[in-house]
């Protein structure tokens, strides 16, 4: 029967700490990225990039990007070097406006 009188009090105490009101996101930063595909998951959509420095971001490293948009992630090629924007929003990260740079030889691919 005591343990009764605690139900209101525990379920005050469990709302206590939750909001109904989400908090807002922090701000998007974009970020330009140069760097060579080394493998792609077509599957997840997640290119992992050996990439330059990425301006107050990331230090220059091989890491997996999701790419959120199937076109931009069609365009990719192992072994490619590609120019792209990084956007970055709380702990979310992806790429997007993706090209593909030309080689340094005569004739290089060029997209």
């Amino acid at each position: 029967m005591k343990l009764l009188n605690l139900l209101p009090f525990v379920l005050f105490l469990a709302g206590f700490g939750c909001s109904s009101t989400p908090a807002p996101k922090a701000a998007l930063r974009q970020y330009p990225m140069h760097g060579q595909v080394e493998k792609l998951d077509a599957v997840a959509r997640v290119a992992t990039i050996k990439h330059e420095k990425i301006g107050d971001w990331m230090d220059a490293m091989t890491m997996d990007f999701p790419v959120r948009d199937a076109a931009q992630f069609a365009k990719l090629k192992v072994g490619e070097k590609i120019a792209a924007t990084v956007y970055v929003q709380d702990i979310d990260f992806w790429i997007g406006n993706i090209r593909v740079e030309p080689d340094a030889t005569p004739g290089g691919r060029k997209r």
